[in-house]
């Protein structure tokens, strides 16, 4: 073994040792490198910034921005509240509830009849009892003058055309001084009131026929009673 190491060459041994220490330097230089990068990378993920997190601002935002739930059209509501509407003044008078006759304490039965300048009764129908004292009010509610849209209420016998006596009148001799019933045609009638204009009321008093039946009433106004016109009835 001496003798073979002794053999040889020293330029050999040499190269040999340094070949060995460059393989040492380079391993050391891997592992320097390595330890580095290794670092580096966690150095880089301390410093990478963090994932931006969705928070709850978000969802409440798009919630917020759905559609609301439509609401009640204009017209239901007033529906309803027209339904919910407690009976007005209006509502609860005797006109409105079919009572356009009342009796008092002392047995007379009054009936108001409205006259518009519309030409129309706000009364055509009331009934009374046979032989019954009847207070009739007519109120003008108007606003035209007695000369432009006057208004009365003629009560004929139950056997009279309201028809046939509203033409009668034509070209004879009614005018506004006689309330357009001339003296010679009111014999017979049941009543009649005079003839009012626009504010205006009026009432008659008389005893209702001891016959049951209809007896009809009308305007006697020229062009009037076509349109304005009813029917008492007595029973």
């Amino acid at each position: 073994m001496t003798n073979s190491l002794r053999a040889t060459p020293a330029w050999l041994v040499l190269l040999l040792a340094a070949l060995l220490l460059a393989a040492c330097g380079a391993s050391d230089d891997d592992t320097g490198a390595s330890e580095q990068a290794s670092e580096q990378a966690m150095t880089a993920s301390e410093s990478a910034p963090e994932p931006e997190v969705e928070t709850d601002t978000e969802s409440d935002m798009m919630q917020e921005s759905e559609p609301a739930e439509p609401m009640e059209s204009e017209s239901d509501a007033m529906a309803q509240e027209t339904e919910a509407a407690p009976a007005t003044e209006a509502d609860a008078s005797p006109a409105a509830s079919g009572e356009v006759v009342t009796v008092g304490d002392d047995g007379v039965a009054r009936v108001t009849i409205g006259g518009t300048d519309q030409m129309q009764y706000t009364v055509n129908e009331f009934s009374v009892e046979a032989g019954q004292e009847v207070e009739l009010t007519l109120v003008h509610e108007g606003r035209l003058p007695v000369e432009q849209m006057g208004h009365n209420v003629v009560i004929l016998p139950a056997s009279e055309d309201y028809m046939a006596f509203g033409q009668s009148l034509i070209g004879g001799d009614a005018s506004l001084e006689n309330g357009y019933l001339p003296e010679g045609m009111r014999d017979g009638l049941i009543a009649y009131t005079d003839m009012v204009g626009g504010g205006e009321t009026t009432t008659v008093r008389f005893t209702a026929p001891d016959e049951p039946g209809e007896y009809p009433f009308l305007c006697t106004f020229p062009g009037h009673y076509p349109m304005m016109n009813g029917v008492m009835i007595v029973r």
